[in-house]
């Protein structure tokens, strides 16, 4: 996935992956443990030493089946800076922030799949929101196990 630098007609390269609480990349989750989305960006290198101000991420979960579709984790904040032109930032996911397979919905009181597609979201801010911005996608889907 990438990310679309306004009308200077650049795009650069994001992605996303899902680790366990020991930081070991992984597709099948304990729901009663915290994780972390790992996020890594590029600038590119004829916009980096003139782009100022910071980068807003968030990432989100889409349920397959009944489910939560919900933003996960706080939106994080990552300062620009000058000329540089690889980014990396961690998003923890509290515990119990996706529910588990077979545990039921409280919206649709349906039984969940624990499977979640995960998405991360870029936004230049400068000072506000601009035309700078892109998304990954994780590489398919995550369980979130029921012990």
């Amino acid at each position: 996935m990438g990310i679309q630098w306004s009308d200077l007609h650049l795009t650069s390269a994001m992605s996303l992956k899902v680790q366990d609480n020991d930081g070991d990349d992984t597709t099948v989750l304990e729901a009663a443990l915290p994780f972390n989305v790992q996020l890594n960006w590029d600038v590119p290198a004829s916009l980096a030493p003139s782009l100022g101000g910071q980068f807003r991420l968030r990432v989100y979960a889409e349920s397959m089946g009944p489910g939560p579709e919900t933003q996960i984790g706080a939106t994080a904040f990552e300062p620009v800076i000058g000329n540089k032109t690889s980014y990396q930032h961690v998003v923890t996911v509290p515990a119990g922030a996706l529910l588990g397979e077979g545990v039921i919905d409280p919206v649709s009181g349906q039984p969940v799949s624990g499977l979640y597609k995960i998405t991360a979201v870029l936004q230049h801010l400068n000072p506000g929101a601009n035309d700078n911005s892109g998304y990954a996608e994780g590489a398919g889907l995550i369980q979130m196990r029921t012990p």
